[in-house]
């Protein structure tokens, strides 16, 4: 699930999820949309206590939320619990972040012994970093600024992180999360980004029903009254207004 270091507003963050119209825009240059920003950590189970309760013992050697290559697993460490990374072994897990803001990614964990943190992007460049000593506990952050400077260029969505030993022995790791800073507007700037959306839309098709070489024509009004609002603005405000009773 998502964790949020700060709160955003409930419109803009169905709307996120649901790619609209932020997913919309060139992800080259800073959106409007995007002036205004919230931080949230979207690592899942990074401290690994979520685990499978059911019979089936095929489920309980996986981890939920990770992918697991080799012998990777779960052990009990002082009362806690840890993800142990033998040699030869990998957990990984995808990683959402918007284009013009990936540089302030923060990726952040604790690990015990000697491991390998790996940043593969959308590009399919790799950024790795080895980070730890051997026989202690040792926190680490990796900047995406810093990930940018090793790639030449600017992170591209469609990030995985994965995370191993780096040598001979096993690394365990806890408290791993991902904080990615999303677009998060407000409700007016949004909903105004909405009609806009369907403006485009509503127009682009009207535009293609036109009869070759003529105009569209206005339906006979027996009496003059106020023109009606668009259908696009009305299903805007339609849906900004039974979203705003969720608030």
């Amino acid at each position: 699930m998502l964790t949020y270091l700060q709160s955003g507003s409930t419109l803009s963050l169905i709307l996120l999820c649901l790619g609209a119209p932020v997913g919309a825009l060139a992800q080259d240059t800073l959106s409007p949309l995007a002036e205004t920003s919230s931080v949230f950590g979207l690592v899942d189970n990074g401290d690994m206590r979520e685990a499978y309760e059911g019979p089936d013992a095929r489920r309980q050697q996986l981890i939920p939320w990770w992918r697991l290559q080799g012998e990777a697993r779960v052990v009990a460490v002082d009362g806690g619990v840890l993800l142990e990374t033998p040699v030869g072994s990998r957990a990984s897990q995808p990683i959402s972040a918007y284009g013009p803001l990936a540089a302030n990614i923060r990726v952040v964990g604790v690990v015990h012994g000697v491991g390998r943190v790996e940043l593969r992007d959308g590009a399919g460049g790799l950024f790795a970093r080895e980070v730890g000593a051997p026989g202690v506990r040792e926190e680490f952050a990796i900047l995406g600024r810093e990930i940018e400077v090793d790639l030449g260029r600017k992170l591209q969505p469609r990030l995985v992180l994965s995370v191993g030993p780096a040598g001979e022995t096993p690394a365990r790791w806890g408290d791993l999360q991902a904080w990615v800073p999303l677009p998060c507007p407000s409700e007016t700037v949004l909903l105004a980004a909405v009609v806009e959306r369907l403006h485009h839309s509503f127009a682009s098709w009207l535009e293609r029903g036109r009869p070759p070489g003529g105009a569209l024509r206005a339906r006979p009004c027996c009496h003059a009254a106020p023109p009606p609002l668009p259908l696009y603005t009305r299903l805007a405000r339609t849906f900004g207004a039974s979203l705003s009773l969720s608030l």
